[in-house]
């Protein structure tokens, strides 16, 4: 493709060059792009120098442990032979790297190149807790009281110790997973470090808690859930209005590996007369699409994660989303809404955020609200291309703990991308990244229309000529 792109671009007088969401990839993405298209990129960087542009415009990761030992000279990962340090690129680009082609670059958005976009409105649902899931969160969280109790508690104990590492991050899992799959047995379980680091280190598996299954009749594990949860109810409820009215919807899922809970999302669809479907990371990324459009008269509902649809899909067959489970990253959420908020749909786009109150979840809802409002402060209206994928996981659980430690107080959010109708048009001074911000009446157009606007002054003025010592615009 890079050959054709160097043939085309020999053949042609003038060449445009698209890409995508600009910060959040990688910044070797554009290099070659712009080492084909700009003369000032192949003066200052050799065909091979993808390295050496991104020590100047990208990010790298570097990873190293240091070994307690005497004599280790080197920081890196010790393999009992010798030490390295592992260095790879992070998503992410300099701003610097306008500079190279500002003069014939611009930066525009769908709604700059004037599509027909659909209205958007979405909504955070709230959902009370049942009395049992109630008293198991505070077991499986425990964040909820001062101080913390649960497995919070045990791993903030843990973290003292040199060989807890780690136990913030069972906690982590279990808090935010948890509440959607109370529906089946669970253990948790720790892996405690012996000795050694990184890879190499020795574990021993503990099991650290052990919870039922909320709704089996009589508390016996062997029999089938004889009741819903509260989100699972409004799930299947709201499926079937959003069907009946000729909309399609779609179902974002985080637990999609090991603790998939997808099949059991498609069997309450199916038991409320819905035709459920289910996108499997199985299917290679470029025959999803068409898997996608083969299957959509097929099916009411699809179910999916996030990270599968995130770049490129065009879903605007689908009208409804809904993220069943949030993901945390800001920069996920931002492009799996985008597969359904494109040109050509032809309904509005409507985005439900179902969360239970008082779980680490909806702590994270309020984040990601507080988060995105700051980043269109900041960046304008449009967003998206500011989002970095990997820094913004970190940070976000990041400020789950201090959220739930107490040590920072978040408002409670009421939207994350829109304004919550559906106007098309935003007066907002920071804009809106769905909404269009009003068109500014510059110099250059009113200089385009002046023939128009003389011609509208003569009729006014009965075609009456200026008077001495009047100045005129043109």
């Amino acid at each position: 493709m890079g050959w054709v792109l160097q043939a085309l671009n020999n053949a042609s007088r003038y060449t445009v060059g698209l890409t995508g969401t600009l910060m959040g990839g990688y910044s070797t993405s554009i290099f070659w792009l712009l080492y084909r298209l700009s003369p000032e990129v192949r003066r200052e960087f050799g065909f091979n120098d993808e390295q050496r542009w991104t020590e100047k415009y990208g990010l790298f990761k570097s990873v190293f442990y240091i070994s307690p030992d005497d004599d280790v000279t080197e920081d890196g990962t010790y393999t009992g032979t010798k030490h390295f340090e592992t260095v790879s690129e992070m998503p992410g680009i300099s701003p610097a790297t306008v500079g190279l082609g500002l003069e014939y670059t611009t930066f525009s958005s769908l709604k700059d190149i004037g599509l027909p976009l659909p209205a958007y409105s979405e909504q955070i649902v709230r959902l009370p807790l049942t009395d049992a899931m109630q008293a198991q969160i505070l077991e499986a969280d425990g964040s909820q009281t001062k101080p913390p109790e649960g497995l919070l508690a045990w791993a903030l104990e843990q973290q003292k110790r040199d060989d807890g590492k780690g136990a913030i991050s069972v906690w982590l899992n279990t808090a935010l997973n948890r509440p959607d799959a109370m529906f089946r047995f669970e253990q948790v379980w720790f892996n405690r470090r012996i000795s050694g680091r990184g890879k190499y280190a020795i574990r021993r598996k503990e099991l650290v808690a052990e919870f039922d299954s909320v709704g089996h009749a009589n508390g016996d594990r062997e029999q089938p859930v004889s009741e819903l949860l509260p989100k699972e109810l409004w799930l299947a409820r709201t499926c079937r209005v959003e069907v009946q009215r000729g909309r399609k919807v779609l179902v974002y899922v985080r637990q999609t590996g090991e603790r998939d809970i997808q099949p059991r999302l498609a069997e309450i669809l199916r038991d409320h007369s819905l035709r459920p479907a289910i996108l499997r990371p199985s299917l290679a990324p470029a025959k999803r699409a068409s898997w996608i459009k083969q299957n959509a008269e097929k099916m009411d509902v699809l179910l999916t994660n996030a990270r599968l649809v995130e770049v490129g899909l065009n879903l605007s067959m689908v009208n409804t989303g809904i993220f069943y489970e949030c993901e945390w990253s800001l920069y996920t959420l931002w492009q799996a809404l985008r597969r359904l908020y494109r040109p050509g749909a032809s309904m509005p786009v409507q985005m439900y955020f179902p969360v239970y109150e008082g779980t680490l979840e909806e702590g994270a809802i309020n984040l990601l609200g507080a988060k995105m409002k700051a980043a269109q402060i900041f960046f304008g209206d449009e967003v998206g291309g500011a989002l970095i994928e990997d820094e913004d996981d970190s940070d976000m659980l990041h400020g789950l703990l201090r959220q739930a430690l107490g040590q920072v107080e978040v408002g409670r959010a009421e939207g994350l991308f829109g304004l919550g109708n559906d106007q098309l048009v935003t007066d907002s001074p920071i804009g809106s990244p769905t909404a269009i911000s009003p068109h500014l009446v510059t110099l250059m157009d009113l200089w385009a229309q002046k023939q128009s606007i003389i011609r509208q002054t003569k009729r006014r003025n009965g075609g009456k000529r200026q008077a001495e010592g009047q100045l005129a615009m043109f």
